[in-house]
């Protein structure tokens, strides 16, 4: 009982945690950029992007990744390459958490204010699914009109396409440190 409890426990507070960081990392990179553009618009554009405009965000991502076929790098060195590969990681790791974010809170207020029923797990998640895809469909359209309204499908289709080119120069990083990761030894 007491294990459970604090297995429980440690799960909220980790969840609880996690998502702090991931805002306080978007304000400071939404920060960053205002400062780099001398305007608190650019700051609030790309806090608007990140939280609402997620899908936005990974096709963009995901068409720079595919259209240099990979993470290029600026220079040689190892640890500049290490740093802008783990950026471009977390880019894409803060939208797709911001994505599940939004399906867990949609979910969870059917849950408990629709259908009032804590058992009907799935029935949640497909709600949060639609109303988060609901919610995206309406800021993609406010933002771009209407020819956004299969943009969410092809930022999805553009993200699975550039996996490959994410994961080799992850590989590429672990090769610099002569730890051959294709042979394992």
């Amino acid at each position: 009982m007491v294990q459970q409890v604090s297995r429980s426990l440690f799960k909220s507070i980790f969840k609880i945690k996690l998502l702090y960081i991931v805002i306080l990392i978007i304000l400071i990179n939404a920060i960053v950029i205002g400062i780099q553009q001398k305007s608190i618009d650019a700051s609030l554009n790309d806090i608007g992007n990140r939280l609402l405009l997620t899908t936005k965000v990974i096709d963009e991502i995901s068409l720079k990744i595919i259209e240099n076929q990979g993470i290029t790098y600026e220079n040689n060195s190892t640890l500049k390459n290490i740093w802008l590969y783990i950026t471009v990681l977390f880019e894409l790791i803060t939208a797709i958490y911001t994505i599940y974010l939004y399906c867990y809170i949609f979910s969870r207020f059917y849950i408990h204010f629709v259908i009032g029923n804590t058992s009907e797990q799935t029935a949640g998640w497909i709600s949060g699914v639609v109303m988060y895809i609901l919610l995206e469909l309406v800021a993609l359209v406010i933002s771009d009109g209407l020819k956004a309204s299969n943009f969410i499908w092809i930022s999805w289709y553009h993200f699975f396409k550039a996996i490959p080119f994410i994961i080799k120069p992850g590989i590429d990083i672990a090769n610099s440190f002569n730890y051959n990761v294709t042979n394992g030894s």
